[in-house]
């Protein structure tokens, strides 16, 4: 088990990527345009699941500090239909 002398030190200002997964790739590029819209990030399509029910994309963002960085996590995460952020 890893103790705060083990944690890794994240050094900011950094680009940052973050794994999105979705159930409407059309909600989630839309919502990626209205919130980041004025910002300088990258958003490319990953792959579909086997199945093609899921889709994941690549999104990275210039990111200052951690607080920047969780803030983004959860306006991911907020997105109808993302199952999930990584």
């Amino acid at each position: 088990m890893k103790n705060k002398k083990d944690s890794i030190n994240i050094e900011y200002p950094r680009i940052w990527e973050y794994l999105i997964i979705t159930s409407n790739k059309d909600e989630l590029q839309s919502n990626i345009k209205d919130k980041f819209g004025g910002l300088d990030y990258r958003f490319k399509f990953s792959k579909d699941s086997t199945g093609g029910k899921y889709s994941s994309y690549n999104f990275s963002i210039y990111v200052v500090s951690q607080k920047e960085r969780d803030e983004i996590f959860n306006i991911l995460t907020n997105i109808k239909d993302v199952k999930a952020v990584i």
